[in-house]
């Protein structure tokens, strides 16, 4: 923007020194030293400004070129004092000013110093009271001038600082616009997960146990009537509470089911595989376990849910050993089974989300298991025991 300008201070001191030829060749009928020297000033000056153009500003030669040019003006201010001689003097304080010098004010001083000696020569033939008047009228004009540039100058420094300032500010709003979209990706595909894995450990356990008795009441239909009219009776039941589980699944997500009776509730899903002939679950829990944060029971649940239904559907494994103790603050949850097992453990949603729901609440979990010798959990939990004072 300031080279923008200085092609137009460049113009105007073109006018301005065609202006003062025309005044000077006025003044003077013939050609004598006084005009070829004026001349040769002029000519000097404007070869000197055009060139400066050129220079890199803040180097040596720069400052050298404009403390010449303010010297040469004020030689053709002291020949000629003008309306035009002063406005060219003025010229160089917008140069000064606008221009991203390090050090303004030597170059201002320079510049007033200038002035004062040349109105001081173009005033000398003047009386003593005129002298004074012209001179003093001269430097609060002066002076008024420098004052109003800067002014200027600040105002329109704020207003740059200000327009950067709100379009630093309109960036970082993008940011953070684009930051919150992100945000709001993020929690979209980790609540995406999360219903993904509700729906797992809720409808799977479930509709792998409706399988497991549909089968079973077929296998027995014809020996046994009676009993596979019984266990087709529980599959209506587990069709039912399928149906339900589905309608509230996004309510149950939205505020996890409270465990109150951890080992009423882990019965109650042992029981649901009890009709499975074939099925044998071994469960040991230590009492004091109901004492423990809702968060932590509802954990334990989920875990036990989803290994006897990985155990049963992957493994075809018939016997679970399942023990809940609590040992040095930690909770130690053990599941072992019978199953075909294997040498190398993929795992499944349901590990993963068993693995996940454990680290979360700042405990560990191993997974272990070998060809045809079944597949061990162990789970330790860090005990955090609800305030019963309050």
């Amino acid at each position: 923007m300031f080279m923008y300008s200085k092609k137009y201070l460049v113009i105007i001191k073109i006018f301005l020194i065609i202006l003062l030829l025309s005044n000077t060749f006025r003044r003077y009928d013939t050609l004598n030293i006084s005009i070829i020297t004026f001349l040769s000033v002029c000519t000097i000056l404007l070869i000197n400004d055009i060139t400066r153009n050129l220079i890199k500003i803040n180097s040596l030669w720069y400052l050298l070129s404009l403390m010449l040019s303010i010297l040469l003006v004020s030689v053709l201010k002291s020949f000629l004092n003008s309306f035009q001689t002063n406005i060219f003097m003025f010229i160089y304080v917008i140069e000064i000013v606008y221009t991203p010098f390090k050090r303004k004010v030597p170059l201002l001083i320079f510049h007033a110093i200038s002035f004062l000696t040349s109105s001081i020569l173009a005033n000398n033939n003047l009386s003593t009271n005129d002298f004074l008047k012209s001179l003093g009228s001269g430097f609060l004009t002066y002076f008024g001038i420098i004052c109003t540039l800067y002014l200027s100058h600040s105002v329109r420094g704020e207003r740059e600082a200000t327009k950067k300032l709100n379009e630093e500010l309109i960036q970082s709003n993008n940011k953070l616009k684009e930051y919150s979209l992100k945000v709001e990706e993020l929690s979209i595909a980790k609540e995406r997960e999360r219903m993904a894995q509700e729906l797992h450990d809720s409808l799977g356990h479930s509709l792998m146990a409706l399988t497991m008795h549909l089968e079973f009441a077929d296998k027995i239909f014809d020996s046994e009537p009676e009993k596979s009219r019984d266990i087709l009776l529980k599959a209506k039941n587990l069709a039912r509470n399928s149906t339900a589980t589905l309608r509230t699944v996004v309510d149950t997500m939205k505020e996890e089911r409270n465990i109150e009776d951890l080992k009423n509730s882990i019965n109650e899903l042992i029981d649901s595989f009890k009709l499975l002939e074939d099925i044998k679950i071994d469960f040991i829990m230590n009492p004091l376990l109901e004492a423990l944060k809702p968060d932590i029971k509802l954990c334990i649940y989920k875990t036990i849910r989803e290994s006897l239904t990985n155990g049963i559907k992957h493994g075809k494994a018939s016997i679970f050993n399942i023990e809940v103790a609590l040992h040095d603050e930690f909770v130690n949850l053990i599941i072992k089974d019978n199953g075909l097992g294997s040498d190398n453990i993929i795992k499944s949603n349901g590990l993963n989300g068993i693995e996940k729901r454990i680290l979360a609440l700042g405990g560990s979990i191993n997974f272990c298991s070998h060809k045809n010798s079944g597949f061990f959990t162990k789970a330790e939990i860090p005990v955090f025991k609800e305030d019963t004072n309050d």
